[in-house]
């Protein structure tokens, strides 16, 4: 469904585009629209909100990924990852905040994997305050993500002071400063 409202916004001749990161103005002007249209405005986070919220870290070693739970986030891979790192750090856990078509799958998964303890899937939480708190108690951020125009949640991760593991998106790498 969005690569189909995305194919019906560029047909319709629109003065200007606001993109939030230069890889997705290079992906506006690859499909057709004109460089000079289009204005990158990398989105932004609430600074001072981010450090008005408290967290308190967890007692063992945490990984947080906050992603709709689809499969082109490829929360399986961190699921998959988390499996090795148990090997070194074995009593990891890991937090996931969202949900989607693949949840059942990633609890499959994580059973499979032999991860039940491990990971603890928290569903949709209902304000970002609730979010930021998960993310200040961790100790790492994760987001394995194929696609990202932006990825928010790494700058969010980043607002927050944590350390993160990201896949390597151009986009990724423009908003975290990374080459």
């Amino acid at each position: 469904l969005g690569e189909v409202l995305e194919r019906y916004i560029l047909t319709r001749g629109w003065a200007r585009f606001i993109a939030v990161s230069g890889y997705t103005k290079e992906k506006l002007v690859r499909a057709g629209v004109e460089g000079r249209k289009v204005e990158v405005v990398p989105s932004g986070v609430d600074l001072p909100f981010f450090r008005r919220v408290k967290g308190r870290k967890s007692q063992e070693p945490t990984i947080c990924c906050v992603s709709r739970l689809v499969r082109y986030k490829r929360v399986e891979d961190l699921l998959r990852a988390l499996v090795l790192v148990r090997e070194e750090i074995p009593d990891v856990k890991c937090r996931i905040v969202g949900t989607g078509e693949e949840e059942g799958n990633l609890r499959r998964l994580a059973h499979e994997f032999g991860l039940g303890g491990a990971v603890e899937f928290l569903g949709f939480l209902p304000t970002q305050e609730e979010v930021v708190r998960v993310m200040k108690s961790s100790h790492v951020f994760c987001l394995p993500s194929a696609v990202e125009g932006l990825g928010l949640t790494l700058v969010e991760a980043m607002a927050c002071g944590l350390p993160f593991v990201a896949s390597s998106l151009p986009p990724l790498r423009e908003g975290s400063g990374g080459k």
